[in-house]
């Protein structure tokens, strides 16, 4: 009764306060009740109450009475299956344009278990906007009474961060409920075809998407995979003083940057002490791993892939929503659950969003002493620093610009380059190997017409390079040259439509600056080129080599062995592994039919 009484005089401002609170299922009894009492003390501030008084200043164990009652009230029904149905329809009448998917179920062993998907509107224009190139997939469990795990799809913004473009809560995490999942997804979005998905390396989840998203490439968890060979190699019968050299040797193999590099990586790792002391290794390997390199070897990623080389984006997407919005609800019924996704959790991603697009375009906004450079207009504000960096290395390989045809151009790589990838081959301290290479190198590729290079740099970012900075500056070219695939790629605008839904003043899109009368550009793409090399003799080189080979670039003649001494000791053994032995015969192969069989490698440089 006392307990009871003292609820009962509680101050009803305060009260409203609770139950105001109290709808938003994520808040915690402490959190209202400091809540309250900050709103109490704004109305105590002119009377002379005591800070000590139940009736402005409730405890806990009253706040969290009145919290129940409200929510309870609020209850769309009692019986979990029927709230849901319930606020499922509720929610699809308040918002006709998201999409909604709810089937009860008959049970944990019937025919047709349990579903529910769940898109918003605003998901579903971040899934049109960010979703064509790579999804990450992964199902988190403990948060609801149901035991039913939560399946999220996240992508990868502007700024680099991920946003969930859809959720279900699927019964059991098999390949039939995830394959109807995506198949719900293909019908709501018909043009959404990702070319990769990023998941665990769970069987259900491949078997899924191979189902419903042939064309699409699986990659696997590089943090999820590293942490398998761990655990494995914990329990298994290699050697402990060779534990630790075996999983390093694994990760070594696994993030080879080249075909080459990986077959010089596995070479090593069945080589190592660890791998020939160990009796079941090598069917580990085989059974696990051997038998799908493409999903997780990163020299099969060398293409532009947002960064996701993890499921990152989707594990801290999971533990922000039961950090923040599932955990610190008082019940775990499917209804509140649902409630604090649609209320609290999905408009939390969603604000952050536009407030990161907001933040990129005030920087442009802002006065600035000098003008903004027309490539850094309009840029979300992590790849800002990036551009600039590209712009200003392609000043160095400007001069080294060779133009092919009227949008095509090729720069050659440099010494620093060339180094690097004989270095990890593990053949630059071999005889003429370097001048070989340096000969044989193709050069880099540029296509201004379709906006593309084929450096690295490019291949996994999709962002101007160096070098087509390097052509723009060598031609002359404004920025806006550059083709639609670049200039309005995503991940290189703000989004300014998200920017001006707000009903805050709007802020425009800075229009570039015209081009500055001052600044002199080479009129011919060939004017500051280095002469080209002297043509070789007729007693060291053929009359005409093949169209198919590249130009020689200018070097610095060395005495080395001929090709023939070089031949011969490369089958003696100079090469440590048959790997780079290939690597070797292919670039003789190559050398001879230029025809230069017997000639010293130096006269080739």
């Amino acid at each position: 009764m006392t307990l009871l009484t003292t609820e009962i005089s509680i101050n009803g401002r305060v009260r409203a306060r609770i139950v105001e609170l109290a709808q938003f299922p994520s808040l915690t009894a402490s959190y209202i009740k400091g809540q309250a009492h900050s709103f109490a003390k704004e109305l105590v501030a002119n009377l002379d109450i005591d800070s000590n008084s139940t009736q402005f200043f409730p405890n806990e164990p009253a706040v969290k009475r009145i919290m129940n009652q409200a929510r309870e009230q609020r209850r769309l029904d009692p019986q979990d299956h029927v709230a849901v149905q319930k606020f499922v329809e509720l929610d699809q009448a308040q918002n006709p344009e998201s999409h909604w998917y709810y089937r009860v179920g008959d049970g944990p062993n019937g025919n047709e278990p349990m579903l529910l998907v769940h898109q918003t509107a605003f998901q579903k224009e971040m899934m049109a906007k960010y979703g064509g190139t790579i999804v990450g997939m992964d199902a988190t469990y403990k948060t609801n009474s149901w035991g039913l795990p939560l399946v999220l799809l996240v992508v990868a913004d502007n700024h680099g961060n991920g946003y969930p473009i859809a959720s279900a809560f699927i019964q059991r995490e098999e390949q039939g409920q995830l394959a109807e999942f995506l198949r719900l997804l293909r019908t709501w979005n018909p043009s959404f075809n990702p070319t990769f998905f990023s998941i665990d390396k769970s069987q259900a989840e491949m078997n899924a998407i191979h189902a419903e998203f042939p064309d699409s490439r699986i990659l696997l968890c590089d943090f999820h995979r590293q942490q398998l060979w761990q655990r494995w190699i914990a329990s298994s019968d290699v050697p402990r003083q060779y534990k630790d050299d075996l999983l390093e040797k694994m990760r070594l193999v696994g993030y080879a940057n080249t075909v080459t590099d990986f077959h010089v990586a596995m070479h090593n790792l069945k080589a190592c002490p660890g791998w020939q002391k160990s009796k079941t290794i090598a069917n580990y390997w085989d059974q696990h791993w051997g038998n799908c390199i493409e999903l997780w070897a990163t020299c099969h990623r060398q293409v532009f892939h947002c960064g996701m080389d993890t499921n990152n984006f989707t594990e801290s997407m999971n533990r922000v929503l039961k950090a923040c919005f599932l955990s610190p609800r008082p019940d775990r019924r499917l209804d509140s659950l649902l409630e604090s996704l649609c209320k609290e959790a999905w408009p939390y991603f969603d604000a952050k969003y536009i407030e990161k697009n907001k933040s990129s375009a005030r920087l442009d906004a802002k006065k600035h002493k000098y003008p903004v450079p027309d490539f850094l207009l309009n840029r979300p504000a992590p790849i800002r620093g990036s551009l600039q960096e590209q712009h200003e290395l392609g000043d160095t390989c400007s001069n080294l610009v060779c133009q092919m045809s009227e949008t095509q151009f090729t720069v050659p790589k440099s010494d620093f380059t060339l180094s690097n990838e004989l270095n990890n081959t593990g053949l630059a301290s071999y005889p003429g190997m370097v001048e070989a290479y340096r000969f044989m190198a193709a050069p880099y590729f540029v296509d201004m017409a379709s906006g593309t290079c084929t450096c690295r740099q490019f291949v996994l970012t999709n962002m101007p390079c160096k070098h087509m900075f390097g052509v723009l500056r060598s031609t002359g070219k404004p920025w806006s040259s550059l083709p639609p695939s670049v200039l309005e790629s995503p991940w290189m605008n703000i989004d300014f439509k998200v920017v001006n839904k707000s009903g805050e003043a709007p802020i425009r899109p800075i229009m570039p600056h015209p081009p500055s009368p001052t600044l002199s550009l080479p009129t011919s793409p060939r004017a500051s080129l280095p002469s080209p090399p002297p043509e070789p003799s007729a007693a060291s080189a053929p009359a005409s080599a093949p169209a198919s080979l590249p130009a020689p670039t200018p070097a610095i003649a060395l005495a080395q062995p001929t090709t023939q001494q070089a031949t011969q000791q490369a089958l003696a053994g100079t090469c440590p592994n048959p790997a780079r032995l290939s690597i070797f015969k292919e670039l003789l192969k190559r050398l001879e039919t230029a025809g230069v069989e017997g000639a010293s490698l130096s006269t080739l440089t």
